[in-house]
């Protein structure tokens, strides 16, 4: 039982790590939204999830995540790292690192 009381305290450490990150990821994604040159449609919005990319870390997130909150969302993304797939949204040739991160 202490392993599993010492994994948990892992767990916490991650999610805060986690938490922390995010927060960055979608805060760097609403100051790409407002900027002068985010490309806007006919109708003058922009690729609002192409910049926030929710369903690009949704799809970065592992198996065992599907066993938390598994009503959540049904995505048809495929599983991929998620700088792979950041830099593909803004073309962007990925590091040699990303790729061995996979």
């Amino acid at each position: 039982m202490r392993e599993r009381i010492e994994v948990a305290g892992k767990i916490d450490a991650v999610i805060s790590d986690f938490t922390r990150l995010f927060n960055e990821y979608e805060k760097l994604g609403h100051e790409i939204i407002n900027m002068d040159v985010m490309p806007h449609n006919m109708f003058s919005s922009a690729n609002h999830e192409g910049a926030i990319g929710l369903r690009r870390v949704r799809a970065a997130l592992s198996k065992p995540f599907d066993k938390i909150v598994p009503q959540t969302l049904f995505d048809e993304m495929k599983w991929e790292n998620l700088a792979t797939t950041e830099a593909r949204q803004w073309s962007l040739p990925p590091d040699a690192s990303e790729t061995k991160a996979a």
